[in-house]
């Protein structure tokens, strides 16, 4: 289930927390049957799987077919992970020693279940189907507050009102005879 938190924002967890547990079971469900079952997602997948075969097994020529699945409905469990995306024989030209072969089949297993847990293009073809059901679940989030009233015209003068504007005196005047100060005759010491 960690697709989950690549698939929803925080506020969103917390909102899919408030859920009764029968709709997260079916929130479960739908992410476990769209990565093994979604079309999108075997495409994307059996791409990425199918490069690790041919570097895996580069003699092998062959064309390797997406094989087909139960449907989800079906009370059987579904295929292991290789077996979602190759045939059986397939699987058997990876090599002709056994524990060379478990070995391969090994890394190949790997090569699909990263890709199904991190590849943005999986996250994404899962993404369209189990937020529209998302959408359906959850009540939309409260409208924000509403703004604050304008200032009163007397606080216009206040800092932190918006209609106040900062002015600044010029610098020293033009005629500095206007200006009416003592200034000190000995600025540094006596």
């Amino acid at each position: 289930m960690g697709v989950v938190f690549q698939l929803f924002s925080a506020a969103d967890l917390q909102r899919l927390a408030a859920l009764p547990g029968a709709k997260l079971d079916e929130l479960r469900t739908l992410i476990r049957n769209e990565m093994t079952y979604s079309p999108a997602v075997r495409a994307q997948i059996k791409s990425r799987a199918d490069q690790v075969f041919r570097q895996l097994a580069p003699s092998f020529t062959a064309s390797l077919p997406l094989p087909p699945l139960p449907p989800a409905t079906s009370l059987a469990p579904p295929p292991s992970v290789l077996e979602q995306f190759f045939m059986p024989a397939d699987l058997d030209q990876l090599d002709a020693n056994p524990t060379i072969r478990a070995e391969k089949h090994k890394i190949l297993d790997w090569a699909v279940r990263c890709e199904k847990d991190n590849s943005p293009y999986v996250l994404e073809a899962i993404m369209q189907t189990v937020y529209a059901w998302f959408a359906q679940q959850l009540p939309p989030p409260p409208p924000p507050a509403p703004a604050p009233p304008p200032p009163a015209p007397d606080t216009v003068y206040s800092p932190f009102s918006t209609e106040y504007k900062v002015i600044r005196a010029v610098d020293p005047p033009d005629d500095p005879t206007l200006v009416t100060r003592d200034w000190p005759t000995n600025l540094w010491g006596p």
